[in-house]
Formats: C-alpha cells, structure tokens, sequence
C-alpha cells in the first residue's frame, strides 16, 4: 500500500517546492546546487566515552550521514550565519518526501518544515502547532488540525525547525521542547543556548581544497595569486557558503576582494540592487531597508511587521511590491494579513547594520556611550549588525575603537569578538587593548584566539617565549590553529 492518500497532495507539494532545494533561500537566480558546500561539509560531535568516566569522543563525518546515523535522536545543527542551515533542513525534508512517497507499509515519517522566526503567541496560528498548520495548509489546503492530530496518534510527524535562536523568549523554546517529547526533530541555530538536545552536530566550514577547487572552476582564467588571496580572505571572513558566494561575486563582477565582512555585504548588496530587473535606486533603498531594518531590531514585537505596516515604513505600497520582487524582502499569510521579513536574517542584520552607522556619532561619545551598551552592546540580537557594521569603510577609527572598548566592558568575550572585525589596519590597537586586560593569563589566551585576527599570533608566541607559560603549551596551540596560522610554525620557533 502506498503513502496514505490524505497526505499525497503535501508530498507532491513538498516534492516540487524542494526539487530546487537551495532556491528559497537564495538571494540570486544564478545561485545553483554547486554553490552550496552543505552537503559535502563535515560535522562535530561528541559520542560518549566508551571508557568509564572518560572524555567524549570527539566525531566527524558528513553532516547528512550524521543525520541519518542518529535519526533515532532529537538532532540540533548549529552553524555561522551563512553556514546553510536552512538549505540543509529544505534537502532534509526533500530526501525525507522521497523516503516517504516509496514506502510501501504506510509508516514513513511525514517531514514539517517550520521557520522559529514566525513564531506568534497569539492568534489562530499561534505556538508551534499554529506554525505546523500553517505548513501542512500551505502545501495541501485540506489539511487541518485533524489530520495533525492523527500525525502525532501514529507518530509519524516528523519536524524540522528552523531557528531556534529566533523564538522570541524561554516559553516558546520549553513549548517547542514540551511538544517534541515524543516527536522527532532536527532543530537549528546559530549557537547552542539552554536547548535541551542531546544531538548537536556543528557544521563545520568549507575545507580549504573545497574553496579553492570552487573558484578555480567558476574563474578559468584567473591569476592563481589572486586566487589564493581569494582562499584567504574566505578564512579571514567567515568560511561560510555565503561569503563565498559573495565574493565570487563580488570579484567577477568588479575584480575586487573586500577587506571585511562589512564591506563584502555593502559592495554585495550594492551588486545585488544594480541587477535588479526593475532598477532600484542603490541610495533610496538602501535607505529605505536601513530604516526598516533598524526598526524591525527594535521593535519589541514577536511576529514580523505586518503588511501595512510595512507600507508606513518603506512609503508606499509601489516601493514595498517593488523589493519583495526583487527578492530583498518576502511576505507570507493571506492578503492583507501578510508579515514582511528580510527574505534572509543576515541581510536584515546587514541593513540594521547601516541604520545602526548613520547612529554612530551620537553613540560614541559622552551619554550616547552608555545608550550604545544598554541597547545595543548588551543584546545578542544586535552582535552580527555591530560586527558588520565595524567593517564599513565609512566608521572611523576613533568610533571603531570606542565601540571595542565598550564592548569589553559588556562583555570580554563580545569584546575580543569586535575586536577582529575592524578593518585590518585597526587590528594592532584592538588586539593590545586584549593584552592589556587584568585577567588569567589563560583567560587571555582564549580571548586572543577569539579574535581571529592573524594579528594575534605573534602576540602569542611573544607571550610563549616566557617558562612559566609553557603549561599553557596546548591552548596556545589550539587558539593559533583556530586563528589559521600553523601550529607548526610555533613548534619550529621552540
């Protein structure tokens, strides 16, 4: 017997919405599956130790593998922004229809797929059953709450969630761990927070042969220096599937490599509104998305501006059709009730970025200083905009520096992190202010190799050449190798 019948309708679907799986979440139509390192891209983890009381083993495989290999296990996969979190859960649930749509016993699991961010607490679709609704109705409209039900009776729903760092606070994360209890999940994040998921599987960047074997394809005819360079500034700025695809870019289309990740996202997006098919003023929407991005940071709402809204923010219903055509914005729901959002988190970032820059001289100095840290430096949601933004061309050193320092204040750890995002020239200064810090030596270390700036590694092995740090030998190590030079390099000297 074949797949149950009332669930057909949502499988075709799936299957088409998905044949194309990185396509949703991709900003260009020239974007293609061969630009997508996901699928061949390891992952960690952490198998318990054979041994009584010994350490975990440390486990590395392909990310997809390691799916399949704990699919009896609730699975957490955390990644950079960019990493191609979800595009992995689009091929999950991709390969999951197929599995489903040839089963002959009628027991296959049936794949959900829901974004955290849309999450509302309140409403006709609110909580997490109101978005698993949403997904069954948005690919088979008579699906409803009763087909669900007997989904979980069976047990045969499986869910993927997208974004648990989006859910807006602690209740809506116990909801989602309350209504997995006996529900497999595959969840993903930016970083692992007080989720109670025993499988976590790290994506792992690009390896450097990856890289280089994906511009030397796409660029022939290229100087094999600027190639390398090429490599490097992937190391320098993220190792991500999406900063390479930036500065791909980026570099055939101005034979131009950025310095930061600030200024790959402005030369990007700057690209990205030029080709637009309608022809978007570069300056006018900037602006326009600068403030609707600021705004939607700030807003204490859960749920995204809802359509009107959004023509208040942008000016006019012409402007706001006009960017979601050009797929820098998206809308979903039913006319008239449609949520506007960023069709992807880092460009919203990008943009508050900017509104966040034009704020910059007010919050450098005298109280602004203290708006910047109780408002900004203080929340996790503005880390990547402040990152970002410290890599523009257009903040000056003093401002650099001064959002460095106060971010050491908030936090040592956000510090050393802003530390290696200003432009490389700066980064002598920002790293002495790590070296000047009153803390463990140790402590130190780990800042250090929290930076990721090369320009701590001769700090480190400076630091090295005294005794009393050689019980210090293997952090050192660790953090030079996180950082990219070669440990090698340090054995030699010693």
């Amino acid at each position: 017997m074949a797949v149950n019948l009332e669930f057909k309708e949502y499988l075709e679907s799936i299957t088409r919405h998905y044949a194309q799986w990185w396509k949703p979440y991709a900003f260009m139509d020239e974007i293609d599956n061969s630009t997508w390192f996901e699928f061949d891209l390891n992952s960690n983890t952490q198998d318990k130790s054979r041994e009584p009381g010994g350490k975990p083993e440390e486990k590395t495989q392909l990310v997809l593998e390691a799916i399949a290999n704990y699919a009896h296990e609730k699975i957490l996969i955390v990644g950079k922004p960019g990493a191609g979190k979800s595009t992995l859960l689009a091929k999950v649930a991709w390969q999951s229809v197929q599995q489903a749509k040839n089963d002959k016993f009628d027991k296959a699991q049936i794949p959900v797929l829901v974004e955290l961010k849309s999450y509302q607490s309140t409403g006709d679709r609110a909580g997490i059953r109101g978005l698993i609704l949403s997904s069954l109705e948005k690919h088979d409209p008579s699906l409803d709450g009763a087909a669900l039900q007997q989904l979980l009776i069976k047990k045969r729903l499986l869910l993927l969630a997208d974004g648990i760092n989006e859910l807006p606070d602690e209740r809506a994360k116990k909801e989602l761990k309350d209504f997995c209890l006996n529900v497999p999940l595959i969840a993903t994040s930016r970083y692992v927070g007080s989720e109670k998921i025993d499988r976590k599987l790290e994506l792992q960047p690009p390896s450097s042969s990856q890289v280089a074997r994906f511009f030397e394809e796409r660029l022939p005819n290229c100087d094999r220096a600027r190639l390398r360079e090429l490599g490097d500034r992937v190391k320098d700025l993220g190792q991500t599937p999406l900063m390479i695809w930036m500065l791909y870019s980026i570099f055939r289309a101005k034979n131009e490599i950025p310095e930061t990740r600030g200024e790959a996202y402005q030369t990007f997006t700057a690209l990205y509104t030029e080709r637009a098919k309608d022809g978007i003023d570069l300056t006018e929407s900037q602006s326009i998305l600068s403030k609707f991005a600021f705004e939607m940071m700030q807003s204490q709402r859960i749920d995204d501006p809802t359509e009107v809204e959004a023509r208040s923010l942008l000016g006019s219903e012409k402007i706001l059709k006009l960017l979601v055509n050009n797929h820098l914005l998206q809308w979903q729901g039913e006319l008239g009730k449609r949520r506007v959002r960023f069709c992807h988190q880092s460009l919203q970032e990008y943009y508050a970025a900017e509104g966040l820059r034009e704020r910059l001289p007010d919050l450098s100095k005298g109280e602004g200083r203290k708006e910047l840290q109780h408002k900004y430096l203080n929340y996790l949601k503005w880390t990547e905009p402040i990152a970002l933004m410290l890599g523009f061309p257009e903040v000056s050193e003093k401002q650099a520096l001064e959002v460095v320092r106060s971010g050491l204040e908030v936090d040592l750890w956000l510090g050393a992190r802003l530390a290696g995002e200003v432009k490389s020239d700066l980064q002598q200064k920002t790293v002495s202010h790590i070296l000047d810090l009153e803390v463990p030596q140790l402590l130190k270390f780990q800042l250090l190799g929290a930076t990721h700036s090369s320009v701590a590694v001769p700090r480190l092995i400076d630091v090295f050449q005294t005794e009393d740090n050689i019980q210090h030998f293997s952090t050192i190590c660790s953090t030079v190798t996180a950082i990219g030079e070669p440990v090698a390099k340090m054995l030699r000297i010693h």
